[in-house]
């Protein structure tokens, strides 16, 4: 049976706040639910939880259930409108590469002085930067989500433009072969 506390200020700005962060951090609804127990204290079964996003929430009144489910719709989509916008973000900066990845080396030894083991002495520390290089995969996946044009080409459809015809893929092998030979001929006629 679907449990729910008994008394929670549903219109507090804390619980707007703990839905905008777990959905941000990439938690479904049925995560939500859950997760509020652990982060408010307050027990929302699954089901009840969608029953207040639609706004059907049988403990609240009509204009409760309309107030507090539109809040809590904007607070979600915001959030998951947020966290796309980053992710989408950090896709084109790997897609385009230039990401500037530090790395450390340290190399230690133990030596042997005087006949005797010392503890691991610290021999050379290197540091480099490099930059990565652009990620075609990750690039042809943005153009595929941002460009009509590049979905219909990944699909094989047809250009909308009268004048353009998608580029064939490859070209004919004895054309080309026969093509040669035509101008090795006309070399020779020479």
């Amino acid at each position: 049976m679907e449990k729910i506390t008994k008394y929670y200020d549903y219109d507090c700005d804390e619980f707007y706040l703990e839905l905008y962060q777990l959905a941000f951090n990439g938690a479904y609804d049925s995560q939500i639910a859950s997760a509020l127990e652990d982060k408010l204290g307050i027990t929302i079964g699954k089901v009840a939880f969608s029953q207040m996003l639609a706004g059907k929430y049988g403990n609240w009144t009509a204009e409760e259930n309309e107030r507090r489910s539109k809040r809590m719709k904007a607070t979600l989509e915001k959030a998951r409108d947020n966290t796309n916008r980053l992710v989408l973000g950090r896709i084109l900066k790997v897609g385009l590469g230039g990401v500037k990845v530090k790395s450390k080396t340290v190399v230690k030894r133990r030596m042997e002085i005087d006949g005797e083991l010392t503890d691991n002495q610290l021999i050379q520390t290197t540091e480099v930067e490099n930059e990565t290089p652009p990620n075609l995969q990750a690039l042809s996946m943005w153009m595929y989500h941002h460009s009509p044009e590049w979905r219909k080409i990944q699909r094989g459809e047809e250009m909308d433009s009268d004048d353009t015809e998608p580029a064939k893929r490859g070209i004919d092998i004895s054309e080309w072969i026969s093509k040669e030979m035509d101008e090795k001929e006309l070399e020779d006629e020479a």
